[in-house]
């Protein structure tokens, strides 16, 4: 009879036991949202173990700290930009954590994010732009493309300007514009806060094109 009641017991606690372990999976679902149908990003998740996401994906981690890095990505209406190129997200043992990396921005290929420290400005003189001829900054331009520039040592207002003509001058590469909104510079999503696409642009292997 005791035996009996000790083998019960003892089923009763392996039970126990199962349920609760059962219960707690370690899980981390990355979510990627904001790039329009057709397209797909490989972001990286880097922690106690590593491995690459494309679209969204969820499985079973070792609890800790990750760092999911976010490049940009190609899309038929130009390149996708996240807030940030990478965020953190802990992981407690014993539960679902979720994450989302959101492409907020995308960049049409007629649009030009110019570097803020140096994107080869020389004048603004109402809607003129000058840029200097022989700069490795100048961009490379046509009528119809928007050019975006944060304030910085050249402009001391942000400019976003679409271009009207370009003429090569012995002052310079001189383009005529007008204004345009920053949104529409944009093919989806917002460009605010451009400094921080800028930055972005600049640590990613997305590079803006320059005339040689």
């Amino acid at each position: 009879m005791w035996t009996a009641g000790i083998s019960a017991l003892l089923l009763v606690v392996v039970v126990v036991v199962v349920v609760f372990i059962g219960g707690s999976t370690t899980t981390l679902r990355v979510s990627v949202t904001g790039l329009p149908s057709g397209a797909s990003a490989t972001v990286t998740v880097r922690g106690p173990v590593t491995y690459t996401v494309t679209g969204s994906d969820e499985r079973k981690v070792p609890a800790g700290a990750y760092v999911v890095q976010i490049p940009s990505a190609r899309t038929s209406l130009g390149t996708a930009y996240a807030d940030a190129d990478q965020q953190s997200v802990t992981v407690p043992a014993g539960r679902t954590t979720s994450t989302t990396v959101d492409y907020a921005t995308i960049i049409p290929d007629t649009t030009k994010v110019l570097d803020y420290t140096n994107p080869g400005i020389i004048a603004v003189d109402g809607l003129k732009v000058t840029f200097a001829a022989n700069s490795g900054s100048r961009p490379a331009l046509v009528p119809g493309h928007i050019f975006i520039v944060a304030e910085g040592p050249q402009t001391p207002d942000p400019l976003a300007r679409r271009v009207v003509s370009v003429t090569l001058t012995a002052a310079g590469l001189v383009v005529q514009t007008t204004p345009v909104k920053l949104s529409e510079g944009s093919a989806g999503g917002t460009l605010r806060p451009v400094r921080r696409l800028v930055d972005q642009r600049r640590t990613s292997t997305v590079r803006v094109s320059f005339a040689s």
